[in-house]
């Protein structure tokens, strides 16, 4: 064998020792190539869905490593994870900052956010008990926003269907506000949810998990279990509660407006709340301040046996007033308003209030 064949047989053999070495190299990191690219694409599906869900829908969602997925409600600063101690104080355990800074995350909207840099941790102190989370590299960081869904404003964190470390604690103490939280930590690291979210460490333990998106009304919320859990009748009540409170400050304020408004028309009014709420005049008769109560009932023919005062942080949704009928006459007590197209009128000072269309119905939920 002359030189020249040797070379060659050397040069082919380094060859195919590289082919040997680089084949399967290539092989075993294309698998994680691939899968984020399945992550990116499950993440966009979930954005897809969450946007056009009717009712309900489901989806395997895949995730990587190290990663986290979280919901932002409209109008939030933050992501919040509260608990209430063994004396009955409400505690904030968790802080996740709304990145309102990002494209796809404005204040107004709501947002979902996907975490691909890891999650950074800042413990809270002994004066203040909160620990602030936050994505450790925010230019990874990709967001969404939505103009017509919003994240629930409290809701369980169990209805992930996730193994409690103490469920009956866990269970009714711990809840999430303006927002969620899925993510997938290695389970040696189970700090990024495990007591500090009222849930398990690792949610997404292998990669992929089914989930479930509901929608009722304009709420959208994302969990891991389709019996009636991901938006539970509690969280209905919520969500009429919600929506009951602005509508009672918006017809409080067109009364505070009419007030001003010496000798004149004040127009008319559209009176629209979720079924169950009403507002309940309260005359001066019995003693005390005049005023209009936000309350709840399912029985407006025995108002005063079955009513709830419906309260915010605590206190009673009230606001002080005296309306009149068109006799010069104080509405008597225990009057409810209902769904009804309602005219103010400042005769002298003096508010009178006309029913123009007749009770129909429930107003829309």
């Amino acid at each position: 064998m002359n030189k020249k064949s040797i070379v060659m047989l050397v040069f082919l053999f380094y060859i195919i020792l590289a082919l040997i070495i680089f084949i399967p190299t290539v092989l075993w990191a294309s698998q994680f190539f691939k899968f984020s690219s399945r992550a990116m694409e499950s993440y966009t599906k979930l954005v897809n869905t969450i946007e056009t869900v009717d009712v309900m829908e489901s989806m395997p969602l895949y995730m990587d490593d190290k990663t986290a997925i979280i919901g932002f409600a409209a109008h939030s600063d933050n992501f919040l994870v509260k608990k209430r101690d063994a004396q009955g104080n409400e505690i904030t355990t968790i802080k996740f900052k709304k990145p309102v800074h990002l494209l796809g995350c404005p204040y107004d909207s709501a947002c979902v956010c996907l975490c691909r840099g890891g999650l950074e941790y800042k413990s809270g102190s002994l004066s203040d008990l909160t620990s602030e989370i936050s994505c450790k590299d925010e230019d990874k960081m990709i967001c969404n926003s939505f103009d017509k869904i919003n994240f629930l404003k409290i809701r369980p964190p169990t209805d992930f269907d996730a193994p409690q470390p103490y469920p009956g604690l866990w269970k009714y103490t711990y809840w999430w506000e303006d927002g969620f939280i899925i993510s997938r930590w290695p389970e040696d690291k189970g700090w990024p949810v495990s007591p500090y979210f009222g849930g398990y460490g690792d949610q997404i333990g292998k990669g992929v998990r089914s989930i479930y998106v509901q929608r009722y009304q304009d709420y959208v919320n994302v969990c891991f279990s389709n019996s009636n859990k991901c938006i539970t009748p509690g969280i209905k009540e919520e969500i009429h509660k919600e929506k009951a409170i602005p509508e009672f400050n918006r017809f409080t304020d067109f009364y505070k407006e009419c007030k001003e408004k010496n000798n004149k028309e004040c127009g008319e009014f559209h009176l629209n709340l979720p079924i169950s709420y009403y507002i309940y005049y309260h005359n001066k008769a019995s003693g005390e301040p005049s005023g209009f109560y936000l309350v709840k009932t399912y029985t407006p023919e025995n108002w005063n046996k079955d009513t709830e005062i419906v309260k915010k942080d605590n206190k009673q949704i009230f606001t002080s007033g005296i309306i009149y009928n068109k006799n010069m006459e104080e509405y008597g007590d225990g009057n409810l308003l209902l769904a009804y197209d309602l005219k103010l009128k400042n005769d002298g000072g003096h508010i009178i209030l006309e029913i123009t269309t007749e009770f129909m119905g429930y107003g829309e939920i």
